[in-house]
């Protein structure tokens, strides 16, 4: 399937406007950062599908990065804990997969895999 057709398919928008509200992810990602990053790439392999979300902020921890996908885990004050896992859940909906990577120091990368 084309890329085009499996990003309409998944609403890549929606994806990414649940992946974090940006105006807190800013603040609390990107506090010590002189040149923040936030880089989106699509990758199309075979009859697979490469989404990722890579930023160059803290980093989550391990701890942390064991709870990012549970409903209603939040570590910010204003969150609601549900963004990261109904994204999860669109993902698998459409027979997907969504990744986190992070050292807990140097940003973090989420990847969606179709």
């Amino acid at each position: 399937m084309p890329i085009k057709k499996i990003i309409q398919k998944l609403n890549i928008y929606f994806f990414l406007r649940n992946l974090s509200d940006f105006r807190v992810y800013k603040r609390k990602c990107f506090w010590n950062k002189k040149k923040p990053k936030i880089i989106l790439k699509a990758i199309q392999e075979n009859d697979r599908v490469l989404v990722s979300v890579v930023d160059n902020g803290t980093g989550i921890n391990e701890e942390t990065m064991d709870q990012v996908f549970i409903p209603f885990f939040t570590t910010k004050g204003q969150g609601n804990g549900i963004g990261l896992s109904l994204s999860h859940h669109i993902v698998r909906m459409h027979g997907g997969k969504l990744l986190a990577e992070s050292d807990g120091n140097t940003g973090t990368t989420f990847k969606i895999v179709l």
